[in-house]
């Protein structure tokens, strides 16, 4: 029984450069993403805010601002 070998192309220098390049820049890729995601708790904190925001949790008006600066409040980014 014969034995097959198993026949690589031949790969020129820029094929090999290339497939370096692009393990390369999977590989930071993936460090990327492991260093700036979340960890889980800060992600689920982060929805349980949104999610009591979206409640209306902060929709209570008071008169402090008006009383400390003596005007009445307007929005943000409000032209003056």
């Amino acid at each position: 029984m014969a034995t097959r070998l198993l026949v690589l192309p031949r790969l020129s220098y820029k094929s090999v450069s290339l497939l370096l390049l692009m393990a390369a820049l999977l590989g930071l890729a993936i460090a990327d993403l492991r260093v700036t995601a979340l960890d889980p708790w800060l992600a689920e904190s982060t929805v349980h805010l949104y999610e009591a925001v979206a409640r209306g949790a902060l929709a209570d008006v008071t008169d402090t601002l008006e009383r400390v600066l003596g005007r009445s409040a307007r929005r943000a980014f409000e032209p003056r």
